[in-house]
């Protein structure tokens, strides 16, 4: 699969830590370096991810607060939870 540089930055953030939820905000400073800005371009970038990814995309809109890196069994096992 190739990606554009920002959607393989916006991938890395996820697989960073995929426990976190993170707001389009904080992808928007983290990933472009903006304080500031059109947040649809977050979400314009997550919808391309997703479609390059597929079926097993993974990411998931948390409802009013961001998105997250999908977890599974797997990741349960391999990273267990820090709480």
């Amino acid at each position: 699969v190739e990606f554009t540089a920002r959607e393989f930055d916006l991938l890395a953030v996820f697989l960073a830590n995929p426990h976190c939820v993170y707001m389009r905000e904080e992808l928007l400073s983290q990933v472009w370096g903006w304080n500031f800005g059109d947040l649809s371009t977050v979400t314009v970038h997550v919808k391309r991810l997703r479609a390059k990814l597929g079926a097993q995309h993974r990411i998931d809109t948390v409802w009013g607060r961001g998105y997250a890196w999908a977890r599974t069994d797997l990741d349960e096992k391999v990273q267990p939870d820090a709480n």
